[in-house]
């Protein structure tokens, strides 16, 4: 395949899946360096291919090869700062938790934060990512579906599962 696209060819289907089927596992290969979770992996390099195509018509691309690499750790270092922010906002929000109780409450509250955490960690990525935009951010539904360009019906459907998955582990 030539490296070499032009915005007119990239509106077509045929090419864009050309470009997908070549270069997928490379992408997939080369964020390996970043992490071995392979959800994540196929997540980032998705959401790749999926701002390429939605915004096919605004790019132009003289080097695809070049531009599909640098997206897709411009794609992995945003995502991983998002985790270390959505992290950072929730020992913060722990912390203050701790301190706004005394005594035997301030003891109880800490076990089941720790406990609330570790549920939390045990989530799918996408269904914790929505627990802690919408929990913890404060987001609304549509602001976290406008996000991460899913539909509210999909936010609705990932915060059931989160909030039914959290009391089953929560009531163990």
């Amino acid at each position: 395949m030539n490296n070499k696209f032009e915005i007119k060819t990239l509106i077509s289907e045929k090419v864009f899946e050309e470009i997908f089927n070549e270069y997928y596992d490379s992408l997939c290969s080369y964020l390996n360096t970043f992490t071995q979770d392979q959800d994540t992996i196929q997540e980032i390099v998705q959401e790749v291919f999926i701002k390429l195509w939605k915004n096919r018509e605004n790019y132009q691309i003289s080097d695809i090869k070049h531009y599909l690499f640098r997206a897709t750790r411009n794609q992995a270092l945003n995502h991983f700062r998002n985790i270390k922010a959505e992290s950072h906002k929730l020992e913060e929000w722990v912390e203050y938790k701790k301190k706004s109780k005394e005594g035997r409450e301030r003891i109880d509250i800490e076990k089941n934060l720790d406990l609330m955490q570790k549920a939390i960690e045990t989530l799918p990525p996408k269904c914790r990512e929505i627990l802690i935009l919408c929990k913890l951010s404060g987001w609304s539904y549509n602001e976290v579906a406008k996000h991460l360009n899913i539909s509210t019906k999909t936010v609705e459907n990932q915060m059931g599962i989160a909030i039914k998955k959290l009391k089953e582990l929560l009531l163990q």
